[in-house]
Formats: C-alpha cells, structure tokens, sequence
C-alpha cells in the first residue's frame, strides 16, 4: 500500500470514529460455573452499538474460559454465553473497556410445574377488605370469587383512591397452615437465566405478610413493596406430633406482590423449583400469563 492509501485508510477510521462518537473498546470475558471452574467452548456473541446499527463478535472460549475481541464502539456493549446442557447468561456493559467473568449455571433437574403469571387486583371492587383464597394449582381464586378449591394462601386488598397523588394500598397475606408461607429472596445475578436457588429451603416459612403503599398530596409516597425481591413458598403442610413436616409442596414467585408470577412443584416433598418451560401443567394459557424462564 502507498503512502496515498495508508492516508486514505487513516483518514477514513478517523472520520468513523468521529461519525459514531465512540472509538475502539476492547471486550474480555471469562466464562466459569458457579464453582469458578472455566468453560471451554462456551459461545460467545458480542455486540458493540453504533449511533447507527453494532458490530459483532461471534467465538467460543477456549481452555482457560475466555473469549476477546476489540471493535469500533460508541455506546454500551451487549454479550450473551451459550452451552449446551447450561442456561444461557446475557448482559450489557456500560461504555469502555471491559475485563469481566460471567457464571454459567447447569441444567441440573428441570421439571413440569405449574407455572402461571397472575395479579392479586379487585378491579370490580368485588371483594375490597374481604379475605379471598387463592388456589395455586387450579391457578384461580377460591368460589365464589373463581374456581379455585383449596385456600393455598388468602389475601386481603384494598385500595382506595381519590387522584393520582392522594392514595393507598394495603395487602395482607397469610397461610392457613403453620408451617405454611413464604421466604423472600433476592436475586444475586440478573444476568443468569435461572435466577433461583435449585431448591427452596427447607425452613424458615412466614405464614403472615403485610405490605402497604400510601401517598398523599402533603407526604411523598411511602410503600415496603419491594419490586426486587422474590420469594420462595411452601403450601399444603401436614405436620407430625413433634412439629415435623411430613408432607408438603413447594414452589417460587419471581415477582412481588400484587403481581403472582409463581411456580409450584406438584410433587410431595420435592423442594426441587428449577422449572422446564417447555413443561408448563398449566395448559393453553395466554401468552402473557406464560412463564419463559426456568
């Protein structure tokens, strides 16, 4: 190449760089599992935004894990990691260089469950200070208010409105049984497809929850509903004389109340929440009340 051309070459990822605001920004990830042991052959697809359109980078890690590439960048990057036999891990990073580690989990025992997205409303005013039974496997309020049968849990709603700035929501929950109730949880990696433990625990239920959001035109709205916190739930508890749990079934929610987007595990006794969304008990439901992610 001439001096004219080498010029030419320069000029032009000159005026790129300056037509994108960006410049070169260097990605390196390694990929491990949840013991920081590497994964070899784990695909890789990066995306560098432009102003207009991204550049990709598409590879596998090799022995040690990991994966690099450098390309024309201006805004923030996206990555996804893929292997068979883990769930997938996919996040953004912000502008810059990035030297990071992302976790693949495994597929350990995925299994149907009933899994269902819902939301605790009284729309109708239908059953406002009144405690409603909710029937997880049937996925519906307790009669007369739907066609559950078994009170897995009750809630008690009401909400009371003048405008926009002047409000309040309270939301009482509670078992009917002892050892019955929820453990909230809080997700440790928003990257990771399975955001759960593989198991729920197997103690430490609270069979009553109370959350409440209120907001007046003098007060800035106050509220202990928390939209990051999950939970684990155990229903249907038998006990022995002792106290012990000897029958019991278990699930998730990944939401907080009022919304119900829950999962449950028919078997008895199996804490076992790691959810195979192509084994959804709950058949034919809408699109929107489906649960996509394990």
């Amino acid at each position: 190449m001439n001096l004219h051309g080498r010029l030419a070459l320069i000029i032009g990822f000159v005026l790129a760089i300056s037509a994108c605001g960006g410049g070169l920004v260097g990605i390196k990830i390694k990929v491990v599992d949840e013991n920081n042991v590497p994964i070899e052959d784990a695909q890789v697809a990066i995306h560098f935004s432009l102003s207009e359109g991204s550049n990709s980078y598409r590879g596998i890690t090799n022995r040690k894990g990991e994966a690099s590439a450098t390309r024309l960048g201006a805004y923030g990057t996206l990555y996804r990691i893929t292997k068979e036999g883990y769930y997938d891990s996919a996040g953004e990073f912000s502008f810059g260089d990035q030297d990071a580690t992302v976790i693949l989990r495994k597929k350990k025992n995925p299994i149907p469950m009933y899994a269902k997205k819902t939301e605790l409303r009284d729309y109708e005013n239908k059953f406002s200070g009144l405690w409603v039974g909710y029937d997880y496997i049937i996925g519906d309020y307790v009669a007369p208010y739907g066609k559950g049968i078994n009170r897995d849990f009750e809630f008690n709603y009401t909400y009371e409105k003048v405008d926009l700035w002047n409000y309040r929501l309270d939301l009482a929950v509670r078992f009917p049984n002892d050892a019955d109730g929820l453990i909230p949880f809080k997700v440790k990696d928003y990257s990771i497809k399975l955001k759960s433990d593989y198991l729920a625990p197997e103690v430490g239920y609270k069979s009553e929850s109370k959350y409440y959001e209120y907001r007046s035109s003098d007060n800035p709205m106050e509220s202990n509903f928390d939209r990051f916190r999950m939970y684990y739930f155990r229903i249907r508890s038998q006990v022995d004389e002792d106290g012990k749990v000897v029958s019991a079934l278990y699930g998730k929610m990944s939401s907080e109340f009022p919304k119900l987007h829950y999962y449950l595990n028919p078997n008895d006794n199996d804490r076992n929440v790691e959810f195979d969304p192509k084994k959804n008990l709950f058949l034919n439901l809408p699109k929107e009340e489906r649960q996509f992610e394990p």
